[in-house]
């Protein structure tokens, strides 16, 4: 299975570290080069430095391939556009989207993005359990 995770910030991190020892074919993008060169010294997956709202730097990324593209940069405006491209330019079958405004989940929802994660309503959740 091709993934494709863009931001390689503590959540992105974590996240394509996991599953590159699970075994998943994943693709880092990252927009700061820094960011970008420390990870690829501390483990082997295919990172690409650019903006992942860029219609190209997904295309380089291998969108066209992926069966899942995953945003979880500190933006949610980005992280919606990363999925919105990757569904409508490369028919990408499941995108998921890191939202910090618990609000924008649902407007995300209804307009395309398949799931959405909210650290802040999932505490919620446990609180209100």
């Amino acid at each position: 299975m091709k993934l494709i995770v863009i931001g390689g910030g503590r959540i992105g991190y974590n996240l394509v570290k996991t599953l590159n020892k699970k075994g998943f074919h994943t693709t880092l993008v990252e927009s700061n080069k820094t960011v970008c060169e420390d990870i690829a010294e501390a483990m082997s997956i295919d990172i690409i430095w650019g903006d992942g709202t860029n219609y190209n730097v997904l295309k380089d990324a291998g969108a066209e391939k992926a069966e899942t593209v995953i945003a979880v940069t500190g933006s949610d405006n980005v992280n919606f556009m990363v999925c919105q491209i990757a569904k409508t330019y490369f028919n990408v079958i499941n995108t998921i989207a890191r939202v910090d405004n618990p609000t924008n989940a649902v407007l995300y929802k209804a307009l395309g993005v398949d799931q959405t994660i909210s650290v802040t309503e999932d505490i919620l959740n446990l609180i209100m359990k």
